[in-house]
Formats: C-alpha cells, structure tokens, sequence
C-alpha cells in the first residue's frame, strides 16, 4: 500500500496582481540602471577570475614546488569561479604577489579600491530590503 502525500498548491489570482508586478513600484529607468550596476559587478568578478587564473598560470614555479602547485590549483581556481568580490579581490592580491614576473603598478591601491567597491555594492544588504 502506498501512502502519497497530498501536494497543496498555492494559487495566485494574477487577474489581481498590479500591472508589472513585482517591478510596479519603480520606474523602468530605475529599473535599467539596477541592472546595469548588477552586470557591472558580475562583469568585474569575471574579469578578477580571469586575472587570478592568469597569474597564477604563468607563475614560475621550482620542480619541487611543481606537484604541490598543480594540487592546490584547481581548488583555487574553483573558488575564483565561486567567490564574492572581496574573496575574489583578496585572491588577486595573492596571485600578483605570488608572480615574480607581474609588472602592473599599484595593485595594493586597486585592491583597496575593489574591496570599496564591495561595501557599496553589499550597503543594502545590511539595512534590509525597502518594500
């Protein structure tokens, strides 16, 4: 004998629902430049992961560091995929050092800048949202 659950279904009367809704509130300018910033954003976590899989390829590493290296490196590189844009700007910061052959200027400086960036992009997350 089988037992089934019955499933219980919501059922929303879109008849009922304002125009656009759940955008209805805003304009649709509002709306434009909501989403601009938020591919900004994943653009420039993108162009981090890029960066760090970069340097960290073309790093010269001993043959004894070699194994250890290509260990570590595709959690690394997983986690360049994954990572919010602090973690991300962090891992950046590592991978220039960690190249002898990086010849980009002021690194610190455009870290800094990122990490910024990070607490103006996570500034509603900490009041909430505003319905």
């Amino acid at each position: 004998m089988s037992t089934k659950s019955k499933v219980s279904r919501a059922i929303i009367d879109r008849d009922s629902l304002p125009p656009m809704f759940p955008t209805h509130r805003n304009t649709p300018q509002f709306w434009e430049q909501l989403g601009r910033t938020i591919a900004t954003y994943g653009f420039l976590e993108e162009v981090l992961g890029k960066a760090i899989f970069a340097f960290t390829a073309t790093r010269r590493y001993s043959p004894e560091e070699i194994d250890v290296a290509y260990q570590a490196w595709l959690p690394q590189l997983e986690r360049a995929l994954t990572d919010q844009l602090w973690n991300l700007a962090e891992s950046y910061n590592k991978a220039t050092k960690d190249n002898s052959e990086t010849t980009t200027e002021n690194i610190a400086e455009l870290v800094e800048d990122i990490k910024k960036a990070t607490v103006l992009r996570n500034v509603s997350l900490r009041r909430g949202p505003s319905f």
